[in-house]
């Protein structure tokens, strides 16, 4: 396996979306309750939130024995050698906890947005000498980047049939680490259907290519886990079963701290 492997101990993480919303003293205690859950990586996206070096050193700080990894990091936000010196001091703090994850970030968040493909390759060929980095990955193209220039790909929010089409671009030897969406329970108000409208502007021709149609239910059904602890286990054994070494769960539940401790150990 590339990469540390702390990041498949449990083949069970926490993708921290909710976590921007938190204070410092309450993400603390957030984040030691996770450690102590048996999570085995934390996963800090960077989506105008909290800076991601600074979130991760913050949550380092407070963990024992989780990895921390940046999900993702943009490689707008910094130069490639401020991230390689950001990246090696964590390291050297906390030896084989921290896991670098680079994206292109988001049209909306990125003015004179670049070419994906090309930026990211020539960020990851300017970046110093270092362990092993993971990317952000969705389409083909990027996934084969990330087979070539990376040590693995980290998919957010697609389908089980998604995994299995990465696996096959990635290889065998590449970290495969997916993001699926979850709500714990029922779903009354319609979060699951909220989060797939909201994400389809950069998946839609994927979605289809797959045989998904965006208007329909089963779109929702295949991107969102809903349910009880049994149905979500069920779903995260498909993307395993699919080529996936790690499963980090978004919990879309607006109080996603007992859905954490529900799911704990259900993979």
């Amino acid at each position: 396996m590339v990469g540390p492997p702390r990041v498949t101990r449990t083949r069970l993480g926490v993708w921290g979306g909710a976590f921007d919303r938190l204070d410092a003293p309450t993400l603390r205690a957030t984040v030691a309750d996770l450690d102590d859950l048996g999570y085995s990586t934390l996963w800090l996206p960077e989506t105008g939130g909290r800076e991601a070096m600074s979130q991760a050193a913050l949550v380092l700080a407070a963990t024992r024995g989780t990895t921390v990894a940046t999900g993702v990091a943009s490689i707008h936000a910094r130069t490639p050698a401020t991230t390689g010196a950001a990246e090696r001091t964590l390291r050297e703090a906390y030896p084989g906890r921290f896991l670098l994850g680079l994206g292109v970030s988001h049209p909306a968040l990125v003015a004179d947005w670049p070419p994906p493909i090309p930026a990211m390759r020539e960020y990851l060929r300017a970046l110093p000498p270092g362990p092993d980095r993971i990317i952000a990955a969705l389409g083909p193209a990027m996934l084969r980047l990330a087979a070539r220039h990376a040590a693995g790909a980290l998919p957010l929010g697609m389908p089980v049939a998604h995994t299995a089409s990465a696996r096959a671009l990635l290889g065998p030897d590449r970290l495969l680490a997916v993001v699926q969406l979850v709500v714990h329970g029922p779903d009354p108000t319609g979060l699951a259907r909220q989060a797939v409208q909201a994400s389809l502007p950069n998946r839609e021709k994927l979605l289809r290519d797959l045989g998904l149609d965006p208007d329909s239910d089963r779109i929702v059904d295949a991107l969102v886990a809903v349910g009880d602890p049994d149905t979500i286990a069920a779903r995260i054994r498909e993307h395993l079963d699919a080529g996936a070494d790690h499963v980090a769960l978004h919990v879309l539940n607006p109080d996603p701290a007992p859905a954490w401790r529900a799911l704990a150990g259900i993979a």
